[in-house]
């Protein structure tokens, strides 16, 4: 998906399925003292839209450094942006450009790993969509 913030494009793909799981499970025993359960995290993602609202709302008063880092570093791997009609890789051979092109640009930071987050975990969509009816099998 892409979307433009702050003058920059960036295209993001989902995380692969294990390293989806894996943040997952970092993500909630990170928040486990703010959720009880998937089912409030759900919610509350209902009513959190960005990374800016939930650290403002302290949601994520307990945000851990390591497991946040972490996360960026994940997305990056998955994140292009383009610069002068160029798509350049946020993480090329194991380097990262993600320092430098945030460098000054802390709120964009948070803003892309919103986006980047979203991408791989729907939960506001996913919530709120009516589930797909199975094709008739007569078809």
């Amino acid at each position: 998906q892409c979307k433009e913030i702050d003058g920059f494009t960036y295209h993001v793909l989902p995380l692969p399925g294990g390293a989806a799981m894996r943040m997952a499970a970092r993500v909630l025993k990170m928040a486990s003292p703010a959720f009880s359960d998937v089912g409030s995290l759900l919610s509350a993602s209902g009513r959190i839209t960005s990374a800016i609202e939930a650290l403002a709302s302290g949601v994520l008063g307990d945000l851990d450094e390591e497991v946040l880092m972490w996360c960026a570093e994940e997305f990056a791997k998955v994140t292009q942006f383009e610069i002068g009609g160029m798509k350049l890789p946020m993480v090329k051979d194991a380097t990262s450009a993600f320092d430098a092109h945030f460098q000054g640009r802390f709120m964009s930071s948070l803003k892309w790993l919103a986006f980047a987050a979203s991408v791989t975990f729907p939960f506001v969509k996913a919530a709120t969509e009516p589930p797909v009816a199975a094709p008739d099998a007569a078809g």
